[in-house]
């Protein structure tokens, strides 16, 4: 029972873009997603409304909300598509690994 509990955590955690180290515990888990969902309601209230643009830096194309961005080029979040929590997660993500900047 518990290991479908720690693979449900692992998956949820991936899903958000929380890269999981295999020694982490259940309860290590758990925070880190409740870090990264609490930082990221955080970050939505102050931005919700405000554009985001964002540059590609990762060498090749990369596809922000359903638009292909060419490296070098900059697009535009508007609200609706930060509401995207897929997108978001993924493009959180893309912004540690230093793919994708934001200006």
């Amino acid at each position: 029972m518990e290991d479908n509990l720690k693979k449900d955590l692992i998956e949820q955690a991936e899903e958000l873009g929380i890269d999981v180290d295999g020694r982490w515990s259940e309860e290590t888990i758990q925070r880190e997603i409740d870090e990264y969902l609490n930082s990221s309601e955080d970050q939505d209230k102050q931005d919700e409304s405000q554009p985001d643009t964002y540059l590609n830096v990762s060498g090749r194309d990369h596809y922000m909300a359903g638009v292909r961005v060419k490296n070098g080029q900059k697009h535009t979040l508007t609200a609706a598509d930060k509401k995207t929590e897929i997108f978001m997660g993924r493009l959180n993500r893309a912004v540690k690994l230093g793919m994708i900047k934001k200006v």
